[in-house]
């Protein structure tokens, strides 16, 4: 008798926290094809006080409307200097939907830019894209597309998602590898 009450207790203890939630958050699940879902937790918190730095904070806006087309490597914006961002690619089901990922990367890193605090109270800076990507056949990622943005037309531009296929063409200087001029 005393051996079933055991039983009935631990599976009490397992089942009721369940229903009244336990203070746990629930797990994430992976719901197959379509990837793990995105988190909805705060931010680790961070040890230092300090507050974000110009770079960061635009690294951080730069990413957020960058999205699924790539991930932001670095951000280098000096005071009074060229604003540089280094992404890479993200690969999609073909190689023209990469390319488009690159050009969507282009106009979603400007717009980012033209909304940022760095041309906030001056004029705009010069922009150098730098974008990466792992070429099949190669060991690591390489600048597949490498771009410059004068101050005026940084400040001009129109950076529109629907502007994506002249998102090249806008630069005032462009490299780009043969696989992406498609």
């Amino acid at each position: 008798m005393a051996l079933i009450g055991a039983v009935v207790l631990i599976v009490l203890a397992l089942i009721v926290p369940s229903f009244t939630g336990g203070g746990e958050p629930a797990p994430t699940v992976t719901t197959g094809a379509f990837g793990a879902p995105g988190t909805t937790a705060p931010p680790a918190a961070t040890t230092s006080s300090r507050a974000p730095t110009a770079e960061e904070q635009l690294g951080q806006a730069i990413q957020s409307e960058l999205g699924a087309a790539g991930e932001v490597v670095s951000v280098a914006a000096p005071p009074g200097g060229p604003v540089t961002v280094t992404w890479e690619i993200k690969r999609a089901g073909s190689q023209g939907l990469t390319e488009n990922n690159a050009r969507f990367g282009v106009m979603r890193i400007m717009r980012a830019v033209q909304q940022s605090q760095v041309t906030a109270g001056g004029s705009a800076p010069r922009v150098r894209l730098v974008g990466r990507y792992q070429l099949p056949g190669s060991a690591a990622p390489v600048t597949v597309v490498r771009l410059r943005f004068d101050p005026d037309t940084v400040e001009r531009g129109d950076f529109n998602d629907r502007r994506y296929l002249e998102a090249f063409e806008l630069a005032d200087a462009a490299v780009v590898h043969p696989t992406f001029r498609g």
